[in-house]
């Protein structure tokens, strides 16, 4: 049979190869940050406080629930975390001093899933830090190395199984996080982490709304006073139709840490994000732009001074993204 230029089959195939080249280029430049960082840095953290879903959904923190036909779909996004770690550093004053180990990064990160009418998905996530800034483990550690402009993100597998109910629809998923990005650039980490989790999503004429309850096991990692690890992940969005293809919405991403804190202060580490969306929509796309700050909501207190409302290490004080996803077929 001969394929030509206007059949939607050789749209499919460009579209395919185009993905397939994306994922061994950022591959290999992942691989190539992690080989570089060996002999240089012992600590590795994700800095990004949330991973795009692999399944086709509206909603950027809450991964979706497809429909149960057999299908497959892609969503890339680039987004702008303005100081999305920070520090404390021990000081002769009480208080210390902030340092930001990192600045600003500009995110981009691209899933490829695929989907059956049995209820079964799964998928890949990948990506990388494509330029970032900041003082690196210097204010921390005393490291002479600037923070690498460029790293690459731990890519995710994820698999999962979904329910539908009526309006109602249940996924249940199982992620696993390799470590083969760039943990000098602190864009990841150097263990396998994995996570498991919950969603519900609901689906009216006019209102949506999702909801995301996980868990993420993460070996510890210690840093200047904190210390990462098991971290909750609770996840809330909504959207309301405007017009006939305008949609707008919050969202919000709480991810508590459950890691115990080292040091005399009694630390609770709460990252976050609340963001608005505008969304656009059609039958094979939607594109969405969204706007988010993070919330003092992590406290600290020991047995001198009072609790203190601050941003945990992870939170942003603001974000940035423009995201698109698209059917393949």
């Amino acid at each position: 049979m001969i394929v030509t230029r206007s059949d939607p089959a050789y749209s499919r195939h460009r579209c395919r190869t185009f993905l397939g080249w994306s994922a061994i280029v950022l591959t290999l430049c992942a691989l190539s940050g992690r080989l570089h960082a060996e002999t240089l840095s012992e600590s590795g953290i994700e800095t990004v406080p949330y991973r795009l879903s692999i399944t086709p959904s509206p909603y950027l923190t809450v991964r979706g629930i497809p429909s149960s036909t057999d299908r497959a779909a892609t969503k890339v996004s680039l987004s702008y975390l303005d100081r999305p770690l920070s520090v404390v550093v021990p000081t002769a004053e009480s208080d210390g001093t902030r340092g930001h180990v990192m600045a600003g990064a500009l995110v981009f990160e691209m899933t490829v899933a695929r989907f059956w009418s049995n209820g079964l998905d799964a998928g890949l996530g990948f990506g990388a830090h494509v330029y970032q800034f900041g003082e690196g483990l210097r204010p921390v550690t005393g490291e002479q190395d600037p923070l690498p402009h460029f790293g690459g993100l731990d890519p995710m597998l994820e698999v999962g199984y979904r329910r539908a109910f009526g309006r109602t629809a249940l996924r249940a998923l199982g992620a696993i996080y390799l470590p083969l990005g760039s943990p000098r650039a602190l864009s990841g980490e150097r263990r396998t982490r994995g996570e498991m989790g919950l969603l519900m999503n609901q689906l009216w004429p006019r209102v949506e709304w999702g909801a995301e309850l996980s868990f993420l096991y993460r070996p510890l990692i210690e840093l200047s006073e904190f210390a990462w690890g098991p971290q909750l992940k609770l996840a809330l969005a909504g959207r309301f139709q405007v017009m006939e293809r305008l949609w707008v919405g919050p969202e919000f991403l709480f991810r508590p840490q459950l890691a115990r804190q080292p040091g005399e202060h009694h630390a609770l580490l709460l990252p976050n994000l609340l963001l608005a969306a505008v969304e656009y929509r059609n039958k094979r796309a939607q594109i969405m732009a969204s706007y988010g700050v993070g919330l003092p909501l992590s406290h600290i207190s020991d047995k001198i001074s009072k609790q203190q409302y601050v941003r945990a290490p992870t939170t942003p004080i603001s974000h940035v993204s423009l995201s698109a996803q698209f059917m393949l077929d």
